[in-house]
């Protein structure tokens, strides 16, 4: 879900995404538009909007999204707290949910091996 998917979509078919939503396309909210919500979803924007957005569009009673982008330190994610209570799961993922003391120096041992192209993960640089 991300509000520039011009700019997204290319790349985020590279890594199996199979759907994509532009809110801005559509009259009716996702869970309409699907008849029960989505289960999962990923935002990797750095916009609270489309965070917010991709927390709110899941089936009331689960659902999980994991939020990748970083926002600005300011930025607030405000949302309603029955949707905690109803079972929907916020997650964030820093380096992939990766320990960075037990696992990144084995990140860094593959990638000084040519096995992982972590330039192909970066598609623009954002302000902060």
């Amino acid at each position: 879900m991300d509000t520039y998917l011009t700019f997204a979509k290319k790349p985020a078919k590279k890594f199996c995404c199979t759907d994509f939503v532009n809110p801005k396309d559509h009259t009716k909210p996702v869970h309409e538009m699907t008849n029960i919500g989505v289960n999962r979803a990923v935002d990797c924007t750095c916009h609270v909007d489309a965070m917010i957005f991709a927390f709110e569009c899941f089936h009331d009673g689960w659902g999980v999204v994991r939020l990748v982008g970083v926002p600005h330190k300011e930025v607030a994610f405000n949302t309603h707290l029955m949707n905690f209570l109803s079972g929907k799961t916020l997650k964030g993922a820093f380096f992939g949910n990766y320990k960075p003391h037990t696992n990144l120096p084995d990140v860094v041992k593959i990638y000084a091996r040519k096995e992982l192209e972590l330039e192909k993960f970066i598609m623009h640089d954002g302000p902060f």
